[in-house]
């Protein structure tokens, strides 16, 4: 489940339209069902007034009068009014000829018989289909091409039988018209249904988004309790184990921060009072010997000096995810006071830096931070490129880059480069292998982007390529 409010819309629209589905056939049939028994009843009416209306007759001509079967104009039921013909041949007023009938009564046939006269009145439909005589109740008969459902109504007093049938298709098309007719205003709602579930769905997931939104612009330094004003009973439980995290982490940083500063602290002052020892003790060896061993002690202990302070500035750097005391740097000036403290080791190699710096490549950040990585990037130039080369330093508009003439880095190795403690298979220089694990994540504090690749001009070497997002807002020099 990737998604909540998915899910949910998802959910509740499926059993919506299933359940709805489900209603509308049960309705449809129920509905279906409803119109046959009303057809039904239709049929038993009429065969009540063809009944009174014959037994009338009989009662007031006699029997003689049918001798032969009477044929009654199928406009009687088939037109939406009775003539006056029709009307007249069975007695009625004339005055009541315009009555309307029901539009499902235009295919009524029927016919009324006995056992001594036989058929007595019978409608021009009857005649046509040869309406069959049959038991008394209902049944079903195939006349001609269609199948009729078939009344038959005994009436033993006056030995009479009067018979309506109806056609089963017509009877089926108008209960399904019906019925589908009913479950219109049903369908024309499942739209606004399923907005107004969307709405639903979205109003009450709008918490949940607005504490998502709240975490999303938090940073490390920003773990603060989350409000609990206007929040559902159902995340109670998640907002307070969320701000008893925040408390958690915010204390485990602090006894890291402590750590550091104590760290710093406590093996600074013992590992530069070893080295003043060991210098006192290389003044005062006499053999060459005692001078070398400590001489070698010196540096050694010079490279733990060195990897201490990389772990302590890794240490601080890993719990700053956002920039503190951020300033305007101009990049150009703070590339030439860092090349000011590596001169002696430039002349050492007989390596010669130039810089290409455009005026006004002014930076949003903290200072001292990125002092430390811009000497990361030359000191990894000078002590890598060849004896007598040159190191080219170009600031562009935001973007700073360190070319050297080394002997490259093996394509293979490049995507390691900035993991702690590598330094490459190959690698003869001495080195912790935190230079550049500082540079990539002093980068990253200041939303910027580091790359390291080799030269693409023909020369051997790498290319050091920085590029600032984080702008100075109206810098004015």
């Amino acid at each position: 489940m990737s998604s909540i409010r998915t899910f949910l819309l998802l959910t509740l629209i499926t059993l919506f339209l299933i359940t709805g589905i489900i209603t509308a056939i049960v309705n449809y049939m129920s509905i279906s069902e409803e119109i046959q028994e009303v057809f039904d009843a239709e049929m038993l009416q009429v065969a009540g007034v063809l009944h009174n209306l014959v037994n009338d007759e009989l009662n007031a001509a006699g029997s003689a009068k049918y001798q032969s079967p009477r044929i009654i104009k199928d406009a009687f039921f088939e037109n939406k009014t009775i003539d006056d013909s029709a009307f007249k041949s069975l007695g009625a007023d004339e005055d009541e000829h315009s009555m309307p009938l029901s539009k499902y009564d235009k295919t009524l046939a029927f016919q009324v018989w006995n056992n001594k006269g036989g058929l007595k009145v019978q409608s021009e439909l009857a005649l046509e289909l040869n309406l069959k005589q049959a038991a008394q109740g209902w049944s079903s008969q195939r006349l001609g091409r269609d199948i009729w459902r078939v009344l038959t109504v005994e009436d033993p007093q006056r030995d009479l039988w009067v018979q309506v049938a109806q056609r089963v298709q017509t009877r089926n098309e108008e209960s399904q018209e019906v019925a589908f007719t009913s479950l219109l205003p049903s369908i024309a709602l499942i739209p606004f249904i399923g907005l107004f579930v969307w709405l639903l769905v979205g109003r009450g997931l709008r918490p949940i988004r607005d504490i998502s939104a709240e975490l999303k612009q938090r940073d490390y330094s920003n773990l603060h309790h989350l409000s609990k004003n206007n929040t559902p009973d159902e995340l109670h439980v998640l907002v307070q184990s969320l701000n008893e995290l925040f408390d958690r982490v915010q204390e485990a940083a602090e006894r890291e921060r402590r750590f550091t500063a104590d760290a710093a602290h406590e093996l600074r002052t013992p590992l530069a009072g070893t080295k003043i020892q060991l210098q006192n003790a290389q003044r005062l060896a006499e053999t060459e010997q005692g001078q070398t061993a400590i001489n070698k002690s010196l540096i050694g202990l010079e490279r733990l000096i060195k990897i201490v302070e990389q772990l302590l500035l890794l240490s601080r750097l890993d719990h700053e995810e956002t920039m503190t005391d951020s300033v305007n740097v101009d990049i150009g000036q703070l590339v030439e006071e860092v090349l000011s403290s590596y001169r002696r080791e430039a002349a050492e190699k007989k390596v010669t830096v130039k810089v290409h710096a455009e005026k006004g490549s002014i930076v949003r950040g903290n200072e001292n931070s990125l002092h430390i990585l811009i000497r990361n990037l030359i000191d990894n130039a000078i002590r890598y490129t060849l004896d007598g080369t040159c190191i080219l330093v170009n600031v562009n508009n935001f973007t700073l880059s360190v070319i050297d003439e080394g002997p490259g880095v093996p394509e293979e190795q490049l995507p390691y480069l900035f993991k702690r403690f590598s330094r490459g298979v190959e690698v003869r220089q001495k080195g912790s292998g935190l230079g550049l694990s500082i540079c990539k994540q002093i980068v990253n504090i200041h939303k910027g982007h580091i790359d390291i690749y080799n030269r693409q001009d023909g020369k051997t070497g790498t290319v050091a390529q920085l590029t600032f997002k984080e702008l100075s807002p109206k810098y004015h020099p």
